[in-house]
Formats: C-alpha cells, structure tokens, sequence
C-alpha cells in the first residue's frame, strides 16, 4: 500500500552507522507460503539469486500459526544456498507485535548464517508499519544489535524520521505506485531523503498493482496505474540513489505485484475472497529478466556492457470494455486519491522492453494472432540511442487476439522473442474485467526448439489435438528457464477429458457430457482434479480407480514436464534434436491452433 503526505517542516535527527552496500530485497509474504516445501523454497531462492537479488525480506504477520514452520523451513534451504534473509514485522495484518516477540525471534532467527546483517554486522530488521510501536524499538534494538528500517509510510516522511527520537536508522516507503494516469514521479523519494538525512532510505519498487478482494477482514477493489512502471521506477532508482532497494513483491498476488513464479498451492485465498482467479496463468516471469541488468547498473553506478540480449513483453489480456469492470476503481479515495475509472489509467497495448547493445539496424514487430505490428522504441537508454541498454515500446491492440509474440532482429537476423503468455482475447475470460497483466520471457534465437501434439504422449488420437513446444535449457544458458509449465485450465480439462474418453468409455459418457455443458467450468487446476476424481469415485471399480492413479499422473508428466515418473527418465519426441537433451524442456505454450515454426539450431 501506499500513503500520500506533504511535507510541513524538516527534523534534524542523525544516527548514522555503517550499513551495507547497495543491496536489493523482495518482499515475501509469508502467509502465503505455508504450504512450500523445501523444493519449493529452493526452487525460490535459487530464481531469487539468477536475478541478482540479495535477499527476501520475510513480512511475518502476529500471531499466524503458520510462521513457525514456514521460517523453519526457509532459513533452513537459505543457509544451504547461501541466501540472506531479514524480518519485516507486519503490524497491520492481525495487530501489533508485543515487543517480546519481536525481541524473541530476532535473536533465535538472527542468529542463522542466513539472516541479513549491515557492515558493521548489525542484523537488518524492517516492519509494515507499527508507528505506534515505535518507542518498543530502543530496547528491541539495543537487546539485538539490529539495524531498524522501518515502513511507517502512513505518517509520512518528516514525521516518521521522527518518531520515537527518531529510532529509525532509515526508512522504507511503500509508495511504488503513482497517483492517477500518468507515470509515477520521485518527489516522494527525495522528500524521504531530505527528512532522513544522513540515515538510510529504502526505495520501493513495483511492476503492478490490482486487487479485487472480498472476505470478512477486508474489501478491496482498485488499482493504480502499470503500464511502463517496472521500467521507470528502475530508471528513477538511478536517479535518487538510494540506499537499498526493495521489491513489492516476490509473492503478494492477492495485489497482482508477484515478480516469483505462481504456484497454486500458494494461491487458497482466491477460492474464497476473488470474484475471478485473476491470477492462475498470469505469469510475471517476464519482469524478472532485466533484473540482472538494473540490479548491477544501480550498484555499480553504470550501465553493465556485458550481457546477452533479450526482449519481455506484459499486456492485459482483454480490452477494457470488452466486459464490466467488478466494480474496480482506478487510485483509492481511502488514501485521499480521485478514484477514476480503471480504463483511464493502463491502455489497450501490448508493452515490450529490449535490452540490446544498441539499437542500430533493430527492428521490432508484434503479432497478435495473425496480424502483426511493426513497433518503435519510445523510450531509450540514459545514454541515448545508439548506446547499450534497455530500449522500450508499445504497440496498440487494434481489435486483435490471440497469441502474443514480439520479436526483436537486427538486419534482418532474430536477436530474441518474447511469447508464451496467455492470449490476448477479444472478450473476457470471466465475466468480469480481469485488470492483471502478463508478464511474458524472452528466448534468445539461438535455443533449440521442437514440438508436438499432446496425442503423442496419450498414444491415441485426440478430437481436438493440443500443440506442446518446448523450448529447452541448455548447458551453456541454464539460467534462462524456470521448469513450470503455462498451461491453460481449459487445456488441461481437454487433456483429462481426452484421457477418460479412452480408457472409460461407455461408462464415462454421462461424466463427459457433463464436462462440456457444465455451466461453472473448473476455473484452476484443482477444479478440474477435483471435477474428475468426483465423478470417478462415484462410477469406476476400485481396480479401474488404481489403475488411473497409476496412468494418469504418468501421461501428464510426460505432456508437461518431459519427465517418466516411473523410471525418472527424460522424455522427448522422437523427432526432437538429440541437443534437447542437455537439459530438460520446458514447456513454452500449449494450444489447439499454434503451428511448428522450424528454427536453424546452432552449435554453441
């Protein structure tokens, strides 16, 4: 969240301390993650390091029975990964921290390898808000040797700087997001720097902001302006110089500003408090893949001049008025803000960023289904065109749909493309608007690329066959990819439904039609599970029941991981190029209409 204030009058208040060099953090919210195991966090973290950032600030809510274990776990994996972690203390969620707890879990959790210490070896501790607590924050410091950064946005800079004899060896502003139609500003950045002074000031950035919740702790329903915010907030990180740097989020998709990767189990509270599952299949992948580059231009002071190049792309997938908009307001009139209507604030358009050597002899074309686009850089370096760097874009939708794929060349010859996202439809996919973005990756054009038909893998014909292209690591990239599979639930449905249509005809037609009629479609995946396996209990044997369990999981690995479960082979079609199997697929897109597009492999 974020606060408006102006500033009144300045506090002198100076308590400087060595703290670290420029570091970046994303915000993790821990609630959410009470269901990750220790594969799941070290897939995490080990995304969290191939994009240069430093550690995960753990937001830990009071009282929730699920922190114990969760923090078990995650300083568990991050001292095997040599991974930092600190605290931020929420004391909004469910009420203040009594400062013995506070005290107590620094002190067993900071004593870790893994916990995030200042130079001066200073344990790094921050909230969400608590101004009310803030005289609890001498003692808790002097007891723990902490070094206090606090988020206490809702008062503002000056008075926060000042709070408890000014406590705080710094502050951190949630203020990511801009207020109204155009694109955010630094004037709250730098008033933070001027009531700081010598203290440290942590800036926020953001890609995203839309919420649609309603349960019987909250409502909340808008959002603020997106579009080209990731890359200008990184550019004004430049500007201001702050610090550190922390990102919202890793995993608050509850407000649509997850940079990780979405993982259903993480995702319960959309059966309960969202219209509409705005996020399944909404990937962010994409935002992450220039971190490398801001990350090290912001430490370093200077552009890096070593990288490999690559394109990301994010668009909403609708039209604004192609249905309702739920109610949704563009700002919040809670934080004194004008509320509009959300189409004034994020365009139709597919918006696309390069990071290239330069831009000579470069061109850009996006397509959209079947029509494609030529696009233009409107956006350049700090050093000007010609020059290496982030070049950026956008191209309108023009009343098309379908895939989305943005190719970047030079003279001719492909440098990268961005696809894979889910499709750009002409209507909605719910009934109302879904204000979510995708966040799509890049592929350099020099990866291998084969694909085929789901039928390959069932070993039948399909009435309406899926395409699988895989688009696979290589020793040489291994970073490039994250092993999670885009899969529409519709196609998943088709795979399930392909399957049973097989194996359990007659038995199984009542269940089929039923499928294809039903008026509330399974809307994720456990819903589709969940769809299956009630049926099925009810019509088939024991022995049948067995046998499914046992076939079943097995096809779907092979169709979306490239993975025998049994044997823990690694799968290909036949026809792929025995390159593919320096590392295991992933599988880029999945759908009923996408066509080969044959590539020239590269030795490497």
């Amino acid at each position: 969240m974020k606060f408006l204030f102006a500033l009144a009058i300045s506090v002198s208040v100076v308590l400087p301390s060595v703290q670290a060099a420029k570091e970046v953090f994303a915000h993790v919210i821990v609630g959410n993650v009470r269901s990750l195991d220790n594969a799941d966090w070290e897939d995490n973290i080990k995304l969290a390091q191939e994009a240069k950032i430093d550690a995960f600030v753990l937001n830990i809510a009071q009282g929730d029975e699920g922190n114990e274990a969760s923090l078990q776990t995650i300083f568990q994996v991050a001292e095997s990964l040599n991974f930092k972690l600190f605290f931020s203390f929420d004391y909004k969620a469910l009420g203040a921290w009594p400062k013995e707890d506070v005290i107590d879990h620094i002190t067993r959790f900071g004593a870790s390898p893994a916990y995030f210490k200042t130079d001066d070896d200073k344990l790094f501790v921050s909230t969400f808000e608590g101004p009310d607590n803030a005289g609890d924050w001498a003692d808790i410091k002097a007891t723990t040797n902490s070094f206090f950064v606090p988020d206490w946005s809702s008062q503002g800079p000056v008075v926060a700087a000042g709070l408890a004899d000014g406590v705080a060896d710094g502050l951190f502003s949630f203020d990511a997001w801009p207020n109204g139609d155009t694109n955010i500003t630094i004037k709250s950045d730098l008033e933070y720097q001027d009531a700081l002074g010598d203290r440290a000031y942590m800036m926020a950035v953001s890609p995203w902001f839309y919420t649609n919740l309603n349960n019987p702790d909250f409502t909340k329903n808008w959002l603020w302006r997106g579009d080209e915010l990731w890359d200008t907030r990184w550019a004004q990180v430049m500007e201001v110089n702050p610090d550190f740097v922390e990102i919202l989020t890793w995993n608050d998709y509850g407000e649509s500003h997850y940079i990780g990767p979405i993982r259903e189990k993480e995702l319960g509270l959309f059966d309960t408090s969202a219209p509409i599952p705005y996020v399944e299949n909404m990937s962010h992948d994409g935002w992450r893949k220039f971190l490398p580059f801001y990350i090290e231009q912001y430490k370093t002071g200077a552009a890096p001049t070593e990288f490999e190049e690559r394109v990301a792309a994010y668009y909403r997938t609708a039209p604004a008025l192609a249905c309702p908009d739920g109610g949704t307001t563009g700002n919040n009139a809670d934080f004194n803000e004008v509320e509009q209507p959300p189409q004034d604030f994020n365009e139709d358009a597919v918006f696309y960023g390069a990071l290239l050597t330069s831009d000579e002899g470069v061109t850009v074309t996006v397509k959209i289904g079947e029509n494609e686009q030529t696009g233009t850089f409107t956006a350049f370096p700090a050093s000007g065109a010609g020059t290496a760097g982030i070049y950026r874009g956008s191209v309108p939708f023009g009343g098309n749909s379908g895939d989305v794929v943005v190719t970047v060349s030079r003279d001719g010859q492909v440098v990268a493309t961005a696809e894979g996202g889910k499709p750009l439809g002409a209507t909605c996919e719910f009934e109302i608007q879904n204000w979510n973005a995708v966040a799509v990756n890049f592929y350099p054009s020099y990866l291998p690329m084969c694909n085929a038909p789901v039928s390959y893998w069932l070993g039948f014909p399909m009435e309406t066959d899926l395409t699988v292209f895989y688009h696979c690591k290589t020793s040489r990239f291994p970073q490039l990819f994250h092993p999670s599979p885009y899969i529409q639930t519709r196609h998943l449905h088709t795979i399930y439904t392909a399957f049973f249509s097989k194996r359990l005809e007659p038995t199984m037609r009542p269940i089929l039609d039923r499928s294809r009629i039903s008026r509330s479609p399974p809307i994720n995946w456990l819903h589709v599970r969940s769809f299956w396996w009630r049926n099925l209990e009810r019509t088939q044997s024991p022995a049948m029941l067995t046998t499914i369990r046992y076939d079943l999981p097995r096809i779907l690995s092979r169709v979306l991981y490239n993975h025998d479960p049994i044997d823990q082979s690694l799968i290909l079609p036949s026809h792929c190029p025995l390159t593919l199997t320096r590392a295991a697929p992933v599988l880029l897109n999945i759908g009923p209409d996408l066509k080969p597009a044959p590539q020239t492999l590269q030795s490497w």
